[in-house]
């Protein structure tokens, strides 16, 4: 089975290993011991400000897509914290043929749950940049 990791941070404090490594293990529960081949896109340090269009990362995730793949996220968050991209990016992966898992959001396959989460997400960012600015 072939999977694809799609992971993000946003400072230089975080660290897309930990993701790499629950994903991988989740990937590993998964298969059950059968073999599996993965590929990984990243955006180190990359706010989720940025727009999809502008995070290198993404977009050349978005394009190595091919029908039949597993994409996994740690959180849903990571691919997006702005609902209209979130929906977007959702839907480029479905006309792919792909379909998607996060281990922080499960039953996130459907579009319903994503525009929610991102509704969430784009909550969430908005609130860390009024936690930041009155630090």
């Amino acid at each position: 089975m072939k999977y694809v990791i799609y992971q993000r941070v946003s400072t230089d404090k975080q660290d897309v290993e930990t993701q790499q490594n629950e994903c991988l293990n989740y990937i590993k529960n998964k298969e059950k011991g059968n073999s599996f081949e993965y590929n990984i896109f990243e955006d180190p340090e990359t706010s989720s400000r940025i727009k999809m269009k502008n995070r290198v990362g993404l977009m050349q995730f978005l394009e190595s897509l091919r029908a039949g793949q597993h994409i996994v996220v740690y959180k849903l968050d990571r691919l997006s914290r702005d609902i209209i991209e979130m929906v977007t990016i959702y839907r480029m992966i479905k006309d792919k043929k792909c379909t998607i898992y996060s281990l922080n959001d499960p039953d996130c396959d459907n579009e319903f749950m994503i525009g929610l989460m991102g509704v969430l997400a784009q909550k969430e960012r908005k609130d860390i940049s009024d936690r930041t600015r009155s630090a």
